[in-house]
């Protein structure tokens, strides 16, 4: 799942930004990995990947890279923990994929205004919240389709 969530991490970020004025914006596929972490292997380990994902982010695009990627990761995968918690299986994928991705975006917009000292960045909020509830959708639809393709992979896996 490590080396998955790597991979998509670095083709993600070889890509284009989605809007030009949002630099850093994608569609957080590796998210995708994370979430089905989250929901049938466990927080803990769901926790772990979002913690080596940021450290390899740290270790190839440097330390205010690795810090956001800490903050929106950390942030979200404690958040799915809390929903599946208290609703259990009553909220839909892309519910969590939706409330998932704000999260994602605030925990960086709050973790970069204070690197840069700076309350000012939290004006991305608006445009951050309105592209969460949209690419969240796609991200919560995306692992939809691949539960299938998942769930074979996760168990064909050698312990």
């Amino acid at each position: 799942m490590l080396a998955m969530v790597l991979v998509l991490s670095a083709v993600e970020h070889t890509l284009p930004p989605l809007l030009p004025f949002f630099p850093g914006l994608t569609l957080g596929l590796a998210n995708v990995l994370v979430m089905y972490t989250v929901f049938f292997i466990g927080g803990k380990a769901a926790i772990g990947l979002s913690l080596l994902k940021a450290l390899f982010v740290f270790l190839t695009r440097g330390a205010i890279a690795g810090l956001l990627s800490l903050s929106g990761g950390v942030s979200c995968v404690l958040l799915v923990i809390v929903l599946l918690r208290i609703f259990k299986d009553k909220i839909s994928y892309i519910t969590i994929s939706v409330l998932s991705a704000i999260t994602f975006n605030v925990g960086q917009l709050v973790a970069a205004s204070f690197i840069v000292n700076l309350p000012g960045v939290l004006y991305y909020l608006p445009v951050a919240v309105l592209c969460s509830v949209v690419l969240g959708a796609i991200t919560g639809i995306v692992l939809k389709i691949l539960l299938p393709v998942l769930n074979r992979a996760d168990s064909a896996r050698l312990y």
